[in-house]
């Protein structure tokens, strides 16, 4: 006789071995399943190319009329600088030629006709000198170049310092001539160095339904842990992670990066924005220009995302924001 022995499973075993099937179908679900957020390459809005304002004779500041992100006019005066070393040479023409003009009267009643005539070229001369002056005297105003956003900061401590001549002492973006700066990792470099010139779509921060187009124009060869714009590191607000830069470190930099740099190289590119997009778009609005790379799964984006994090972590040698 056969015998048959019924072996009962705990409910909370059965349960268990469900929870772990489920758990492994889930996961093997996530590489298949497409990360929702479309990975973007961060970059800012910058006015491009600026229009330098430059001091056209040397001497001290007087005065500012402008203010950092005014709008103005071509030929609008900006600023004036005082030189008070073409002031007294002027000042010292006009007796010279007063003086000339009286000893010509002296001759003239005098009869020394001669005398006069050379007195006379004397005087030309005198009076060329003197224009000469007028025009370098005319340079103490400086005026706008174009019509445009002044871009500068702390116009205000200009005042009363000494400037060379040829100075650019601020400069004018155009409203309609803006570029986006971006900063691409080293894993999306590649990819998008076979896009220049072609266009690229991008997105705004704050207005995530609204998509723009602008033209990839170029990709610096080179990494750089330098940031292209202060605004994109972490510790501005920013989306790159930063760390304090190393003691004497002498790279020409915008100050307002240090004491900060990137924490891993990344590359520096631009896209060209079309005049109208160029115009509704202010400068310094963040975005994130697609890197037209192949879609992560959910599993795969969790995956770079802990090995990330795991590699900050065993880093742990410098201060980092984020």
């Amino acid at each position: 006789m056969l015998h048959c022995r019924i072996v009962q499973l705990a409910p909370e075993t059965f349960f268990s071995e469900r929870a772990i099937l489920l758990a492994s179908g889930a996961i093997g679900a996530l590489y298949y399943v497409p990360w929702p957020v479309t990975q973007s390459i961060p970059g800012i809005v910058e006015y491009a190319p600026l229009t330098p304002v430059r001091v056209g004779s040397a001497g001290f500041v007087r005065e500012v009329l402008v203010a950092s992100d005014e709008h103005v006019d071509a030929g609008q005066l900006l600023a004036v600088i005082e030189n008070r070393e073409v002031q007294a040479e002027l000042a010292d023409l006009d007796l010279q030629i007063s003086q000339s003009e009286m000893r010509a009267r002296v001759m003239h009643h005098s009869g020394e006709l001669a005398k006069l005539q050379v007195e006379r070229k004397q005087r030309e001369s005198l009076l060329e000198k003197r224009a000469e002056l007028e025009k370098r005297l005319a340079a103490v105003e400086v005026r706008a170049p174009a019509s445009g956003r002044i871009i500068s900061r702390n116009l205000e401590e200009l005042v009363g310092q000494y400037v060379k001549l040829g100075t650019e002492i601020m400069a004018i973006g155009t409203e309609d001539d803006k570029e986006l700066v971006i900063s691409v990792a080293q894993g999306d470099a590649a990819g998008l160095a076979a896009r220049i010139g072609q266009p690229v779509r991008a997105r705004i921060l704050g207005q995530p339904s609204r998509t723009i187009v602008g033209r990839l124009v170029s990709l610096h060869p080179a990494a750089s842990e330098l940031l292209p714009h202060a605004a994109l590191g972490a510790h501005a607000g920013g989306p790159l992670d930063v760390e304090h830069r190393k003691e004497g470190a002498s790279d020409d930099v915008d100050p307002d990066q240090l004491p900060f740099r990137l924490t891993q190289p990344r590359f520096e590119g631009r896209v060209a924005l079309e005049p109208a997009e160029a115009v509704a778009l202010h400068a310094g609005c963040l975005a994130g220009v697609s890197s037209g790379g192949e879609p992560q799964s959910v599993a795969e984006h969790l995956r770079r995302a802990f090995l990330d994090y795991l590699s900050k972590k065993l880093e742990g040698t410098s201060l980092s924001f984020r």
